[in-house]
């Protein structure tokens, strides 16, 4: 015989010849009922509190109704609680918590520049970058992680032939670009890595979380291939142009490279954007007599494209819009390209300490084309300041009205931690040089 599917619920009546009406279903919806409605709770304060005014009724409906609101609350919260542990559940792992808990002591780290120095393990051969508000110092030996009190929480011993680092604000990825050898790092340990049959020599995260990095293959002089954010590779793009520098969109839709390509002995760039969802190449752009150092997404959803001969910006459609006027014979002596700015020092030929510098903003506009006084080994820009490192130390320059200030400081390599503070990186410590606000 067919079973009803609610007769668990349904209560037998005393004399056996009919169930009785009033199922345990119908009693267990009735207190669900009465526990999320709010006149039992309101007659429930009227009981207990002592009121003597009839308008009290209505401060005893409000007080059952915030009662009422506290109890769906809590039932959304056990309910996401549910879902959250049944969908990630595969991810709750003794690792993933014990790394959850000793991050919290991360947490309380906050981030104090007011230390003056950082040290580290002493190496000649070393990669910088700044990691979760903190330093990131990788040698052919380890790979290691300081906060920005200067508590190492990443000390691992990796061996790298010429190693490279980049971050974004959740990975720390190490790539070899003397071996195929590369890995991804949090806080705390290695976890992802993977060996590429050709060294890797560029890379590019996004928000999103995916990354992509640039290698070349057999019978192909460049190959990008990218990750998602759960380190499964989506999708190679191969190319017989020598490639110099790859960028992500933040939602990892797009990707763009610049490659060097010659013909007949004659260089020339081209500039390549990707659809990564379709995988398929969008648009390519071609310029011919020039060199390519550096591109990036913008904040403001453009692209620039920096080459030995101009600054080319490029619309959220990846069209072309504008270019700087050229550097005139110049000799190119410093580059920087992020998503916040696209900037490029060039030097006039004739004396080392005199460059042009031209800086464009998120949105692709030129804000900045000046000349700077001073020999330029390193540029980094942030905050509407440009940061330029130089025999003497590190010079900050304002984008608004060009004024200056000089801080001396050991040789190494420039990491701008915020609008006015700088590190200097050196083979055993880190700097910290403060500028007035």
């Amino acid at each position: 015989m067919k079973k009803d599917f609610f007769s668990f619920f349904k209560k037998k009546s005393t004399d056996g010849n009919a169930e009785n009406t009033d199922s345990r279903f119908d009693k267990l919806s009735g207190v669900i009922s009465k526990y999320f409605t709010t006149e039992p709770e309101k007659q429930k304060v009227l009981r207990e509190e002592n009121f003597d005014a009839a308008g009290d009724v209505y401060y005893a409906s409000v007080c059952a109704w915030y009662k009422v609101l506290q109890r769906v609350f809590l039932a959304l919260l056990a309910v996401f609680s549910i879902v959250s542990v049944t969908v990630n559940f595969k991810h709750i792992t003794y690792d993933n918590f014990f790394f959850l808990i000793k991050d919290f002591s991360t947490a309380v780290d906050t981030e104090s520049v007011n230390y003056e120095t950082l040290s580290y393990d002493a190496s000649s051969d070393q990669s910088f970058c700044l990691y979760r508000g903190g330093l990131a110092v990788v040698s052919r030996s380890n790979v290691s992680a300081f906060t920005a009190t200067g508590r190492r929480t990443l000390n691992n011993n990796d061996t790298y032939s010429k190693p490279f680092a980049v971050s974004s604000d959740k990975y720390l990825l190490v790539y070899d670009m003397g071996d195929g050898n590369m890995a991804l790092y949090n806080s705390f340990a290695k976890v992802y890595s993977e060996k590429l049959d050709y060294p890797v020599t560029a890379a590019s995260f996004s928000d999103e979380g995916s990354f992509a990095v640039l290698t070349r293959s057999e019978k192909y002089e460049s190959e990008i291939i990218v990750y998602n954010k759960n380190f499964e590779k989506l999708v190679n793009f191969k190319k017989g142009s020598f490639a110099v520098d790859i960028s992500l969109s933040d939602d990892a839709e797009r990707l763009g490279a610049v490659y060097c390509d010659t013909d007949n002995g004659i260089i020339s760039t081209k500039v390549v954007f990707y659809d990564i969802k379709k995988h398929e190449k969008l648009y390519e752009y071609s310029y011919t007599g020039e060199f390519p150092l550096a591109c990036s997404f913008l904040r403001g959803g453009g692209f620039a494209a920096v080459t030995d001969g101009a600054v080319r910006i490029f619309d959220k459609g990846l069209v072309e819009k504008s270019e700087s006027d050229g550097y005139s014979g110049g000799v190119v002596s410093a580059v920087w390209c992020d998503g916040e700015y696209a900037a490029v020092s060039v030097n006039d030929g004739i004396s080392g300490d005199r460059n042009t510098l031209l800086v464009f903003d998120k949105k692709g506009k030129l804000i900045y084309n000046d000349t700077v006084l001073s020999y330029i080994e390193q540029l980094s820009l942030s905050s509407g300041y440009a940061f330029i490192k130089n025999s003497e130390g590190v010079m900050r320059v304002d984008l608004s009205d060009s004024k200056y200030e000089q801080l001396e400081s050991q040789d190494g390599k420039m990491l701008i931690y915020d609008g006015k503070t700088a590190l200097v990186c050196a083979e055993a410590k880190a700097v910290y040089l403060k500028f007035k606000d």
